[in-house]
């Protein structure tokens, strides 16, 4: 929007333009304190007029648009901070509550995964600098019930060969119906992975998986899932990792990025783990809602034919 434009509204006597200020706006949604909007603000080139969705743009206000049980409603279907920016219009609101330590459910017992649409993705870093990133991989199930379970994770500083071994090697435990794996400097790894599948006679697609959301917004997706405590994570799952260290994933996982996003040092198995919505996923059926039910008729006198009864003659 160009602030130095003028509206024309006519011509004086000398038949010059008599013009003012043109009315210029700005819509959109404030993510953070540091983007283009405040810039905006700060600078007094336009009023800022915002309305929150309760009369104190706080949770704890009252709903000015909707009842309680519509706000409380549109909280948990959106997840906290998609709430705080769209709703509330202050990206701070309830950022803190984003990763809750109350959300997590854990499983002790093997579930019935061959029951579950499985879902196996990775996220590969540039080598095995200790600076740099994990490579973390996720197999994810999901259930009749619309629930997330986390069946097994890879998360270790790998070298290609290392990360085309572990790929392989989940694939053929879990036999997902899909994997993907993510693209951003990903060539030369997926050229290997399928020589390797050549060469071991073991083939499968792999979906490559990019987008422009950013990797924050991507791991808020995560949210509302969390929140509705529909996410199961193995209790604990210790791995020997490329040092020959045995350690205990989950914890550190948990410890390192869920308990400290968005301030974590790495987030690399949450922006794994959310590229499951990047997938062509579909939850299986319920068995109630696979083929057709049918009542059995009673053998009767009048009705001597049963359909699971064999009669000869």
């Amino acid at each position: 929007m160009n602030l130095g434009a003028k509206t024309v509204i006519g011509e004086d006597e000398k038949g010059e333009a008599i013009s003012i200020p043109a009315r210029s706006w700005y819509e959109g949604t404030l993510w953070h304190w540091e983007e283009l909007y405040t810039l905006i603000a700060r600078q007094d080139t336009c009023k800022v007029r915002l309305f929150p969705v309760t009369d104190t743009g706080k949770l704890e206000g009252t709903p000015v648009l909707w009842t309680q049980e519509e706000m409380m409603e549109r909280l948990r279907d959106s997840g906290p901070i998609m709430f705080a920016c769209n709703q509330l219009l202050d990206p701070t609101q309830l950022q803190q509550k984003a990763m809750r330590p109350e959300w997590l459910q854990y499983y002790t017992h093997q579930p019935k995964w061959r029951e579950m649409n499985r879902y196996l993705m990775c996220d590969p870093s540039k080598g095995r600098s200790k600076k740099g990133d994990y490579t973390a991989m996720a197999v994810i199930g999901l259930d009749s019930e619309q629930n997330m379970w986390i069946l097994d994770m890879v998360y270790d500083k790998l070298d290609l060969t290392g990360r085309c071994r572990e790929f392989m090697d989940l694939h053929r435990k879990w036999e997902p119906n899909q994997s993907g794996y993510e693209q951003y400097a990903m060539m030369s790894d997926i050229a290997h992975i399928y020589e390797v599948q050549k060469s071991d006679n073991y083939r499968f697609h792999i979906e490559e998986l990019g987008g422009r959301i950013d990797k924050e917004s991507r791991i808020d997706r995560l949210v509302p899932k969390l929140a509705n405590k529909q996410v199961f994570w193995p209790i604990d799952l210790w791995k020997t990792n490329s040092e020959g260290i045995n350690e205990n994933i989950v914890r550190k996982i948990i410890e390192e990025e869920y308990k400290r996003y968005p301030n974590a040092p790495h987030d690399d198995f949450l922006d794994v783990f959310s590229r499951i919505f990047d997938m062509r996923f579909r939850y299986p059926k319920k068995r109630a809602e696979v083929g057709m039910s049918f009542k059995v008729p009673k053998k009767t006198e009048e009705n001597d034919w049963h359909p699971f009864e064999q009669r000869l003659g």
